[in-house]
């Protein structure tokens, strides 16, 4: 893949000083509440053993989870959950710029590289979760395979090496793949057209690899989770009414509307399939630009994005200048789909904060591997489209440095936060916390730390319920329904308080209940109970 001179160990000192300066003097928390669930789950921090059923279709498979908790099983002391996702994340940007060293000269591929890194990648080290993982993953893997299938004869381990990276990101979040692949498809189908045999047969194989693993993920949970596809089904249902836009002024003294917006899934029958699709239908519009403040919504979009467009634009008007017309076509079709992607996810959708400069970032790979015009390194254009890169990357690295930085601060004033109401649930095991507005610093949880270490066996919250892994804790404090929760010195309600959950109980168990007064010998959490 590289030339003789390039094979060295010099990709992998890169990569290696480049982690280490993110990881050891940075604070990185996964900053996603799903991968805390995971992790605990997988590690048994809830108090029960550790598993691999998730729950999860589409998203960590029970294959990837079954090696992940026997780990924990072996040696519970290790958070393997951040080992590995980080091992796949130095993986891929191993190989990221092994390509670079085979496409661009020594000081441009080491430049390009950096500039990913601390723009990109370092944003995604410092905030580790499976989605970013599993897009990283796939970015290598399909431009590990472009890469090689454009040569005459192409190395199958490589090809192999590129599928299995494919289907790894699959594992660990199937659809994170489609916009990647959407991204790519003007370079995959100009390949394609050149009778580039060797990547239809790949791209065969990587699809039928993901089909047979989708297949026994869920065949898994059907066979090891009793009704599991009528438990999917109300899930699909909920998360179809947070991922679309929504009205912001939505009527939320309506039950179902306060309920699903603070995640209170404890009672699915009052929470019904339908009764979750009439407030999706209520609260639904046809694009964010409905709503009045669109153009605020649309400033601060791009506000907190800038840097990663400011580095687009730098690889784009480089990549362009030194590409002959079919290149260009490609470039500039690659740009036009990631565009589009994000326009149709931001108006139309939902888009989530880290697919913005995780689809940027893949556009600036793709554009790596376009081959460039021939240009003598001694002429005048190249000396002046050198020396303005190298300004406008050192520039843009200055920047994501303070990026960085701000970054850190934040997320140890976070786990600081974590830390600090943890210790209080724990300094009362014999009381159960049931979260009411889905703000529980969980997500705030270090990627160096053990569940081990921060168990959590007495704290009930969206995931949980919403995915069906409430029942042992239910049974460990004797808890049958909702009406249990009422008066009961063993529960305490944490967050805001809810008044939609007093107007609950008066409807569905015809019991007059208010919240008490906040208890103040909590520091770090907003507590109350629910009282006659």
């Amino acid at each position: 893949m590289l030339s003789k001179p390039k094979r060295s160990i010099l990709p992998f000192l890169i990569c290696s000083i480049s982690f280490f300066i993110i990881l050891f003097f940075g604070h990185p928390i996964y900053n996603s509440g799903d991968d805390v669930y995971l992790l605990y789950l997988l590690s048994g921090g809830f108090g029960d053993a550790p598993t691999n059923l998730l729950h999860y279709n589409y998203g960590m498979h029970p294959l990837f989870g079954w090696f992940i908790k026997n780990l924990f099983t072996q040696f519970p002391d290790i958070n393997w959950y951040s080992l590995i996702l980080y091992a796949l994340h130095f993986i891929s940007c191993w190989i990221l710029l092994k390509i670079f060293l085979a496409t661009k000269r020594l000081y441009e591929a080491v430049l390009i590289f950096c500039l990913i890194f601390f723009v990109f990648e370092g944003q995604f080290l410092l905030n580790l979760t499976f989605s970013n993982t599993a897009l990283i993953v796939a970015m290598a893997g399909i431009l590990l395979l472009l890469q090689e299938s454009s040569k005459t004869i192409p190395d199958k381990k490589i090809i192999i090496v590129s599928i299995t990276l494919i289907a790894i990101s699959t594992m660990l979040r199937l659809h994170t793949l489609i916009p990647i692949a959407l991204i790519a498809s003007p370079i995959i189908i100009f390949r394609l057209s050149q009778k580039r045999f060797f990547l239809f047969y790949s791209i065969c194989i990587a699809c039928i690899v993901i089909f047979f693993l989708n297949y026994f993920q869920q065949q898994y949970y059907s066979d090891k989770i009793p009704d599991w596809k009528t438990e999917e089904a109300y899930r699909q249902t909920a998360l179809s009414y947070y991922n679309i836009p929504k009205i912001k002024q939505a009527d939320k003294a309506h039950m179902p509307i306060s309920f699903l917006d603070n995640g209170l899934f404890f009672d699915k029958q009052f929470l019904s399939v339908d009764k979750i699709q009439e407030a999706t239908q209520q609260t639904h519009i046809s694009s964010a630009l409905s709503e009045k403040k669109s153009s605020d919504f649309l400033y601060w979009a791009f506000i907190n994005s800038r840097i990663f467009w400011f580095a687009s634009l730098i690889m784009f008007l480089m990549t362009m200048l030194r590409s002959n017309k079919t290149e260009r076509i490609l470039n500039f079709s690659c740009l036009i789909i990631m565009l589009s992607l994000l326009a149709y996810l931001l108006f139309f959708k939902k888009l989530p904060f880290y697919l913005i400069p995780a689809l940027i970032l893949f556009y600036i790979l793709l554009t790596t591997i376009l081959p460039e015009k021939q240009i003598d390194s001694f002429t005048r254009f190249y000396r002046i489209n050198k020396t303005i890169l190298t300004f406008l990357i050192f520039v843009t690295l200055a920047w994501s440095i303070m990026r960085i930085q701000k970054a850190i601060s934040f997320n140890k004033e976070k786990n600081d936060l974590f830390i600090c109401a943890w210790k209080e649930l724990n300094a009362h095991p014999d009381k159960l916390f049931v979260i009411t507005d889905d703000h529980f610093p969980m997500d705030h949880f270090s990627v160096w730390d053990s569940p081990k270490k921060y168990a959590i066996k007495n704290l009930l919250y969206k995931d949980q319920l919403l995915n069906n892994t409430y029942q042992s804790i239910y049974n460990r404090f004797s808890i049958t329904s909702p009406k249990d929760f009422i008066n009961n010195p063993a529960i305490i309600f944490t967050g805001r308080k809810i008044i939609e959950m007093e107007d609950y109980y008066k409807t569905v168990w015809k019991t007059d209940v208010h919240f008490s007064q906040k208890d103040t010998s909590f520091v770090c959490i907003e507590v109350y109970q629910l009282k006659f």
